[in-house]
């Protein structure tokens, strides 16, 4: 016995046509807020957002790349010319 729940996950998931004859899956979410496509790279966004205020906070960076914390930890580690300057709460990020 066996039991299966679908979410419905937002707008542009689920199935979609008129009748049962034409009904397609759809995977492509139209306002995915989790990983979709920027048109802005997301190395882009925390540049700009360093060169507003250097004293910005990796979780207000992921609030305006639209992703998780993590993902500007993972994206901040891969890029060589953004550095963190001194600890905690009197530290400020620098671009080289």
């Amino acid at each position: 016995f066996t039991v299966v729940f679908y979410r419905h996950c937002g707008e542009g998931w689920g199935w979609s046509g008129e009748s049962a004859e034409d009904m397609v899956k759809v995977t492509d979410p139209h306002d995915d807020p989790h990983g979709g496509s920027h048109d802005v790279p997301l190395e882009e966004i925390i540049k700009r957002a360093i060169r507003t205020d250097n004293k910005v906070t990796r979780s207000k960076m992921a609030e305006l790349a639209n992703v998780s914390p993590k993902t500007i930890a993972r994206k901040l580690k891969e890029m060589d010319d953004v550095y963190y300057v001194g600890s905690g709460n009197n530290g400020h990020w620098e671009i080289k």
